[in-house]
C-alpha cells in the first residue's frame, strides 16, 4: 500500500494552457481518495457488523449484498475518475480538439448545430439506499458518517453542457462538481468560444437523473 501511494505522488501531471480545458488536479486526487473510501467503506461494513469475512457471506448474504452493491460503485467511480483525469478539450480558431480516455476528436463550430446546459442528479433509489444504509452501521461514528455522506449524495448536482452536432451525435462537457463548483480551468475561454460562433442556445437546460455523467 505504501508503495502504491508513492507512485500515484509521482506520477507526471499536464499543465493546461490558457486555451485548453482540463479538470484541476486536486479535484482528481479528492476523487481518488473520495472512490477508496467509499469502495472500502461498504465493502468493510458488513464484516465490521457481523464480525468476520466468512460469517458476512455464508451466515446472512442477503445483509452482505446490500453494502456491497455500493462498494461496487466505488469501483466503478475509479474508472470514472480516470476519464475525468485523461479529459484535454484544446480550443483552436475554428473549433476544438478533444482528447478522452477512449481517444482522439477534432470538431469545428460550424459542425454543432445547438449548445444546451445540462444537470445531473442523482436518481430517487440510490439516494433512498444511501439513506438506507445509515441502519447498517455497527458503531454511532459509522452511522454518522454514513449519514454525512447520504446527506452530501442528496444535495449533489452536476452541471455541464451538452454539444449537439449536424449529424446527430451529441458530445457532454461537464464543468462542475457534484457540488455545482466549477471543476474546470478555463471555462471562460470556451464560452467565449460558443458566444463568437453562430451556435443555437436554448435558455432551459435538460434535466437528467443519473450516477455517472454520459460522455
Amino acid at each position: 500500500m505504501a508503495a502504491a501511494f508513492v507512485v500515484y505522488a509521482l506520477l507526471p501531471w499536464f499543465r493546461p494552457s490558457r486555451a485548453e480545458l482540463a479538470y484541476q488536479r486536486w479535484r482528481i486526487v479528492l476523487s481518488d481518495v473520495v472512490s477508496g473510501l467509499l469502495w472500502g467503506g461498504f465493502f468493510l461494513l458488513p464484516l465490521g457488523v457481523i464480525g468476520g469475512s466468512v460469517e458476512a457471506v455464508t451466515r446472512v448474504p442477503g445483509f452482505t449484498a446490500v453494502p456491497w452493491a455500493l462498494a461496487l460503485l466505488g469501483l466503478l467511480s475509479f474508472y470514472w475518475v480516470a476519464r475525468h483525469a485523461s479529459y484535454l478539450l484544446a480550443l483552436r480558431d475554428g473549433g476544438f480538439d478533444l482528447y478522452t480516455l477512449s481517444g482522439h476528436e477534432s470538431l469545428a463550430w460550424s459542425d454543432v448545430h445547438k449548445v444546451e446546459g445540462v444537470q445531473i442528479t442523482p436518481p430517487r433509489w440510490f439516494i433512498i439506499l444511501s439513506f438506507a444504509a445509515i441502519f447498517l452501521g455497527g458503531s454511532r461514528a459509522a452511522r454518522l458518517g454514513q449519514a454525512g455522506r447520504a446527506l452530501i449524495v442528496a444535495g449533489s448536482r452536476v452541471n455541464g453542457l451538452r454539444l449537439t452536432a449536424r449529424d446527430g451525435s451529441v458530445r457532454h462537457i461537464w464543468i462542475s462538481d457534484q457540488m455545482g463548483g466549477q471543476a474546470m480551468k478555463n471555462v471562460d475561454q470556451l464560452m467565449d468560444a460558443i458566444a463568437r460562433a453562430d451556435i443555437e442556445r436554448p435558455s432551459a437546460p435538460i434535466q437528467l437523473k443519473a450516477l455517472f455523467p454520459p460522455a
